[in-house]
């Protein structure tokens, strides 16, 4: 996700298990180094999941509910 003042976010939906939901954030923060390396660093990473609650992990990344997008 790009914003106008060129911020940018990455995002990743898992909607399997924890195990899904690590390798996800894991997959985040790899690629948020390898982009930063050229850019500025990233403003969130976001996995997508089906919990039922948001929160931040020890390694910064959200795990956000996908009842959460619904308009």
């Amino acid at each position: 996700m790009e914003f106008n003042d060129d911020a940018w976010a990455l995002i990743e939906v898992k909607l399997g298990t924890n195990t899904d939901i690590d390798a996800a954030a894991n997959n985040l923060l790899r690629l948020s180094q390898d982009i930063a390396n050229h850019d500025a660093k990233p403003a969130f990473l976001i996995v997508v999941a089906k919990d039922k609650v948001t929160y931040q992990r020890e390694d910064r990344v959200y795990v956000v509910p996908l009842g959460c997008l619904k308009p």
